[in-house]
């Protein structure tokens, strides 16, 4: 599932009905989300990943697009909402500060004003707790300020604050912007009148800081609460208790789903193993499409399948049958692609007149639950080796509704057989197993389960004898021994790697002998290892290693060890065949080979007595009678490859691919072959 698709706009009849927006944050596995609710219905509209500004800009640019005129936001007074706002809309959009915030911010202020007044005491949090509970109290039953007394206590200066926040409070109920305007001057003027009295009564503090600053500095977006042209289609006005509605089943639903909650391990961390990306996008599925999360949400758009009755047992055609309603099941919150819908399902009953027999419509199929688009995307990702548990977690659909919409996923893929396979052999779940290949593009062909060792021979030749009618002339294989188990008539190629393992077996060979002559310490020593390796190495691979190696110091040890006698044969033997990887004549090729296989070959005499020798007698003489046997074959590799650049590397990266292949951590092959052939096979 990429980013780009999860969070572009879900409908565009969606964004361009919605007239009030709701945008609050809520802190998920240490990051900040940004949560966008429909004030009107109450609908979670869209999950940002932070409330950066270039994340909200972006996301309202894009909105934008799909309205005729900008919304009215509801957002509490986090300064780059105002600025984001205004860069998007210009400075006339209608932005309305919440109550929620503000009132938040007048409770706070009043418990460290009667801090600051109350004396430190043991029981100093149960009078704390008493102010709140007196300050909720004269909200409820409207007290009256008390009469002054004329002599100003503590006691008298906490009950004051209590009132000034009660008449703070009371400014919502203002009915127009012209009266809220009246009493927050009046307000204002009644805390500066309790500041002085604090001030006498040696006090030191601003009382009710945080929300004289709000007041100054968010008048415009407080008094546009009380503008009438600001109200909900419901007559409310608009405020982000909503918002806050639905952070609280966010909230429930993260406290009870063990995948949402969970954490990275410190392995996992240390080593980038967590997909904190793929937890977010997996989160926002589930959140969005509500399987399984938050229950009862109200869905904007709404299905009713279409039923058809079948005929009766008796003849009666169903438009003869008599239909009786019975009830109707709600389905809330089902995962239906990028259009989170109510499903409603209709049971009705259906009665024949002729032989009055009584049936129930069944329940509609598992595909009907699922939209077009959200099919495409499952049936997508099925292809491309996702289990039924990842797509379940992915979207939220259970298991028994995938493997019912997913039955015909994955058919039979046809075989395309070019002219040129190549083969190789692949070890899955400790079996091994065929690959077919075109070498010319890197692509799949088939793949073959070898379920003995001794059948390996029969699949392979059954699978040529079949493609042989279908226009494979070539074949193209990783070991030479294979040439032997295709009895059908096609021209057998290797390519350079596969021909210089014939003498690089014997170097081999030669090199460890050679190791096992000397001491444990010499054998330990870095100096060897490191030549050793780039003996065996390919010249051309590693060649600027070799270069310093040889520019530096360690070129007499080096040469030391090519004192050797056999060593030194084994390595001129192996760059003397890849010299004729240079050539690009056929003729010339076969010429060069001929005649390394003559110069190459040693007499059967030798010193039977020394291993080295012994092993480089041998093992040169087993390559040269394989290169002498399949010399035709050989020429023909190097030639298609020297011309066409043609051979097996892209083959063998593929090898590399599907070990990573999703469907190779699961157990069914035919499985893995169908989704394989359909990633990395061959298009028609």
């Amino acid at each position: 599932m990429t980013e780009e698709k999860l969070h572009q706009p879900r409908a565009i009849d969606l964004w361009s009905q919605v007239t009030h927006i709701g945008i609050d944050e809520k802190v998920w596995q240490g990051r900040v989300l940004c949560i966008v609710v429909d004030l009107s219905s109450g609908e979670l509209l869209e999950v940002l990943p932070d409330r950066h500004v270039s994340t909200l800009r972006s996301f309202l640019t894009e909105m934008n697009r799909y309205r005729t005129e900008p919304p009215i936001f509801a957002t509490d007074m986090w300064s780059d909402y105002r600025s984001v706002l205004h860069d998007v809309y210009g400075p006339d959009v209608r932005q309305v500060a919440d109550r929620f915030h503000i009132q938040s911010k007048i409770t706070r202020d009043l418990s460290e004003i009667a801090k600051l007044i109350l004396e430190p005491g043991q029981h100093r949090s149960t009078q704390l707790r008493r102010v709140q509970h007196h300050y909720r109290s004269v909200l409820k039953n409207a007290e009256p300020r008390p009469p002054s007394t004329g002599k100003y206590s503590r006691g008298d200066a906490v009950l004051e604050a209590i009132h000034l926040a009660a008449d703070a409070t009371r400014i919502w109920e203002s009915t127009s912007v012209a009266e809220a305007e009246h009493w927050i001057t009046e307000w204002e003027w009644q805390r500066y009148l309790y500041e002085q009295k604090l001030q006498k009564y040696g006090v030191a503090g601003y009382p009710f800081g945080r929300f004289a600053y709000l007041l100054q500095v968010w008048r415009t977006e407080i008094l546009a609460y009380f503008d009438a042209a600001h109200t909900l289609p419901d007559g409310s006005r608009p405020s982000s208790g909503r918002v806050e509605a639905v952070n609280s089943k966010i909230a429930r639903f993260l406290r009870k789903s063990k995948q949402a909650r969970r954490r990275p391990f410190r392995g996992e961390a240390a080593h980038e193993e967590w997909d904190e990306q793929g937890q977010f996008n997996r989160l926002w599925v589930r959140l969005i499409h509500g399987q399984d999360s938050i229950q009862h949400l109200p869905r904007r758009y709404r299905i009713q399948p279409a039923y058809g009755l079948p005929d009766c047992c008796c003849g009666t055609p169903a438009s003869k049958l008599e239909v009786e309603p019975v009830r109707a099941l709600t389905l809330w919150d089902r995962p239906l692609g990028p259009y989170p819908v109510q499903v409603t399902v209709n049971f009705v009953t259906a009665v024949c007149p002729a032989c009055q027999k009584k049936s129930l419509l069944p329940f509609i199929p598992a595909s009907d639950c699922v939209t077009r688009e959200l099919r495409q995307d499952i049936v997508a990702w099925r292809r491309e080796g996702s289990s039924f548990n990842q797509l379940h977690r992915m979207t939220g659909v259970p298991v028994a509704r995938l493997k019912v919409l997913l039955e015909n996923a994955l058919p039979e893929p046809g075989i395309i057989h070019p002219p040129l396979v190549g083969v190789l052999q692949w070890k899955w779940r400790g079996i091994l197993h065929w690959v077919i290949t075109d070498p010319a593009h890197g692509l799949l062909v088939d793949l073959l389960p070898i379920a003995e060792p001794a059948s390996a021979e029969f699949t392979l030749s059954k699978w040529m004898s079949e493609a042989q009618s279908h226009g494979v002339r070539q074949v193209m294989l990783n070991s030479l021994e294979w040439a032997d188990y295709i009895k059908t008539k096609v021209d057998f190629l290797v390519d350079r790697f596969t021909t210089v393992q014939l003498a690089q077996r014997a170097l081999q060979e030669v090199t460890w002998r050679y190791s096992q002559s000397l001491s444990m310490a010499q054998r330990q020593a870095p100096e060897l290892r490191r030549h050793r390796f780039v003996l065996l190495a390919n010249p051309g691979q590693y060649r600027r290693l070799d270069d310093r190696l040889r520019q530096s110091e360690l070129l007499e040890r080096r040469n030391k060890i090519l004192e050797n006698a056999s060593l030194l044969s084994a390595v001129k033997a192996r760059e003397s065949l890849q010299s004729i990887f240079q050539l690009k004549d056929e003729h010339e090729i076969q010429k060069n080979l001929y005649q390394w296989v003559r110069e190459t070959g040693i007499d059967t005499r030798h010193d039977a007595k020394d291993p080295q020798e012994t092993s480089l007698h041998y093992g040169l003489k087993a390559a040269t009678l394989q290169a002498a046997e399949y010399l035709d074959t050989i020429t023909r590799g190097l030639y298609l490859q020297a011309t066409q650049q043609i051979s097996l590397a892209s083959s063998r990266r593929l090898l590399r691919t599907l070990n990573e292949h999703p469907a190779a951590r699961q157990s069914d092959f035919e499985f893995l072959r169908r989704s394989a052939l359909y990633t990395h096979g061959m298009k028609p």
